[in-house]
Parts: structure tokens; sequence; C-alpha cells
């Protein structure tokens, strides 16, 4: 059982994550240390391209523009959305058929990385101080930040809207860091490492540890910070897989609250 005092959870609730507090980002890190990072890696070539182009031509609906989608495509390292699997339901790409791509358009955006500027979408002066190899960790660091704190988790689903799992998030990375060292169902994880919840109603086929998967873990996972595994090689696809820590969790995240643990 974990004990956490009431003022504990305040202070990891209320953490900004830059100031000195219960919560501090590595932001020293290098690129080859931050490779399972899938948010920096991709992250970064798209920041490049912007970069040599002096933008991204936008369409009238504010989205990448065609040519630029496809060439992501070909060019992104990232499980589940590979080329050749999507391909399998697109014949063409534009940007929300292509989740990860439209996920960074957004993320870039209010990490205060980008702008759009006369349409097109160009690099801020803080993106292009980050975009060199030497502030990888620092880059990092601010595309997490501003993933848990300013972006809308809930932007690339479509399930019923609810704060609680972001507002939260500082309390559930600490406890993650406490018990996601063997692999845990969604299920566990959930009841472990969250406050209770008031959700909207959700679809009776949508259980709540799948929000929490796809609203936190997958993010997570994304970063480089949790791995998932099968629970066996001939698991249906439908069921939910475990989760656990990656070393880069405890290299990248440092807690400065103790918890009784027993």
């Amino acid at each position: 059982m974990i004990r956490v005092s009431h003022d504990q959870i305040l202070a990891l609730l209320d953490a900004d994550w830059r100031s000195p507090g219960p919560i501090s980002l590595n932001r020293s890190l290098t690129l080859d240390e931050l490779s399972g990072s899938l948010v920096l890696r991709n992250g970064r070539r798209v920041m490049a391209q912007m970069e040599a182009d002096n933008g991204i031509k936008l369409t009238a609906a504010g989205n990448f523009n065609r040519k630029f989608v496809e060439q992501m495509v070909r060019e992104f390292d990232w499980p589940g959305f590979k080329e050749a699997f999507m391909r399998r339901y697109h014949k063409v790409f534009n940007e929300p058929d292509f989740v990860p791509l439209n996920y960074l358009h957004v993320l870039i955006g209010v990490a205060g990385l980008g702008r759009r500027y006369r349409g097109r979408f160009r690099l801020t002066r803080l993106g292009r101080s980050l975009l060199a190899p030497e502030a990888a960790g620092e880059l990092n660091a601010v595309l997490f930040e501003a993933t848990f704190h300013r972006y809308n988790l809930a932007y690339l689903d479509r399930y019923p809207e609810t704060a609680a799992l972001q507002q939260q998030i500082g309390l559930t990375l600490f406890l993650l860091g406490l018990v996601a060292n063997e692999a845990r169902s969604p299920k566990d994880l959930l009841a472990m490492t969250t406050l209770p919840i008031d959700t909207p109603p959700l679809p009776d086929w949508v259980p709540p540890e799948s929000v929490y998967g796809i609203r936190v873990l997958r993010y997570l996972e994304w970063f480089g910070l949790l791995e998932r595994r099968r629970k066996a090689a001939n698991d249906e696809l439908r069921e939910d897989p475990d989760y656990r820590k990656t070393p880069l969790f405890e290299r990248f995240l440092s807690f400065h609250v103790e918890a009784q643990i027993s």
C-alpha cells in the first residue's frame, strides 16, 4: 500500500515542473539518450523541414498540405503508423489521416515552437533555438510539458471529454514511478495511479481504462517512458496490453516526495 499525505498530493497536482518542487525533468539528456522518444525524434524531423522550407504551407482549414503529409508518412519512424500499413486504408493522406503528424502539428503550436504566419506554419525564435542536436534534452522537456499541461489529451480520440486525468497528471506520474516496475494492465494502473474520477457517461463498450490508456499511457509510450507488451503471442487484438516503465522514465523524471510503502 502506498501512502501519500494530503499536502504531498496537492504539491504534486500543482507542480509546474520548472520551479523547484516535487517534480523535475531532466533537460540535459542527449539526443542518443532520448532515442526512445518518438515525439522528440519525429518532432525534430517536422521542425527541421519547417526551417528548411521557411515554414510549411497550410490548407484553408489550417492543416499541413497534402504533399508534406505524404512526405512525413514516408519518413516518420512511428510504430503502428508505418507507411505500408497506412496505405491499406488511404490512397492519399490529409493531415487528420496521419495521427502522429496531426498531434505534432498541434503540439508544436501550443509549445510555442511554431506559429501560423501568412498561410505557412513557421518556427518561432524558440523553435529555432531548440532545433540543434545539443538542445535535444530541453526540446524533449518542452514537448513533454506542453503535452500534459497545455495540449488537450482528448484531442485525438472521440470519447467524452473530461479534464480529470490531465489535472492529476503529476500525481499519476509519481505513482507510476512506484508501481510500474512490473508490467500491469491499464485497468490496474488506472486504479493505482489516479484519484476517483467523475467522468461523463461512457458508451457501454468503452471501459474507463481504455480512456486512461489512450489519454495517458499512450502519450507516455510515445515519449519512451513506458513500454507495452502483449500478455501472450496469441492474444486477441482487442485485449489491452500491459505497460511497464522503461529505464528512460527514471532518467527523465525525478520526484522529490517520499511516500510510505507498506
